[in-house]
């Protein structure tokens, strides 16, 4: 939260007939909402997405441009930079089937552009991850950050 110092990204694993919690810092990098394909939800997973956080630590959480995709297998990241100015928000994966893999979908969500006070809505693809977005839909007006969403198939 604001008040902490750093937020790294961390994995907890539960061992519940040892009683005991085991604590492991995947990237010691500021960061925030990790987001796995949500079909693997309570299981094994490979991926997860991140937002950055600034390293001054502004209270606001505002001022980092970039999103990081990690490969929890490999132990790589890759970094989508959005650009002075872009503020990314939560991004949510959108697998392209029921059945496809694990990566092979959408990551999709708001960025703020500050100086122009709008956000755009972005699809950026989870296998070319740090390309150029599928597509960029502008939103005439800034929707606040810490607005999360989720996306169910219908």
């Amino acid at each position: 939260g604001p008040d902490s110092q750093k937020t790294p990204f961390e994995r907890l694993t539960i061992d519940p007939v040892a009683k005991k919690v085991t604590r492991k810092v995947i990237d010691a990098t500021s960061q925030e909402f990790p987001r796995p394909d949500e079909r693997r939800m309570g299981k094994p997973y490979r991926y997860a997405y991140t937002m950055a956080l600034p390293e001054d630590r502004d209270p606001a959480f505002m001022g980092d441009s970039r999103l990081f995709k990690h490969d929890l297998e490999a132990g790589t990241r890759e970094t989508h930079d959005f650009g002075e100015g872009k503020m990314p928000g939560e991004f949510v994966f959108v697998p392209a089937s029921a059945t496809s893999a694990e990566d092979e979908g959408w990551l999709v969500g708001f960025v703020i552009d500050a100086e122009k006070k709008t956000t755009d809505f972005v699809i950026l693809d989870a296998r070319n991850f740090t390309g150029a977005p599928q597509a960029t839909i502008t939103i005439p007006v800034q929707i606040p950050p810490g607005f999360h969403g989720n996306f169910i198939a219908l």
